[in-house]
């Protein structure tokens, strides 16, 4: 059996804080130009609101991962506990992405809705809207 101590990686914690901090409410825009700088909002992981993330803020989402990770509480992570979590996030995911596809929100998404996703996506990577799409387009995409 492969076991993880409680002694986290790095990389552990960093995803611990991406994920508290995707599952909390998104992060403000960009100011335009001119215009006063926004707050970004830092989600629960910000516990006091101070807009920033202290190493005891850091702690606790590390601590509460760990604490949901490992499931039967022995003070170990196995492989088949961060495959359970791994599988978790994944249906999350999944969730997260049917709920942007499903425009009636009836819980499925149609090949007409998939399709309307797909035809909003290209218009917006479309920059001169002449119904094509270049490779000056497409790398502004990637950025």
């Amino acid at each position: 059996m492969t076991t993880i101590t409680r002694n986290l990686p790095a990389a552990l914690l960093a995803s611990a804080l991406l994920l508290a901090l995707s599952s909390g409410p998104a992060f403000a825009q960009a100011a335009a130009a001119g215009s006063a700088p926004q707050t970004v909002n830092l989600g629960p992981v910000d516990q006091n609101h101070d807009g920033k993330i202290s190493q005891a803020e850091a702690q606790t989402v590390t601590n509460k991962s760990v604490a949901r990770i490992d499931a039967n509480h022995d003070g170990y992570i196995t492989a088949e506990e961060l495959k359970a979590e791994e599988e978790r996030i994944r249906a999350l995911e999944r969730q997260r992405q049917l709920a942007m596809l499903d425009a009636n929100h009836d819980g499925k998404t149609t090949t007409a809705e998939f399709a309307a996703m797909d035809t909003e996506r290209f218009s917006m990577m479309d920059r001169n809207h002449d119904g094509q799409l270049t490779p000056d387009e497409l790398r502004q995409q990637g950025q």
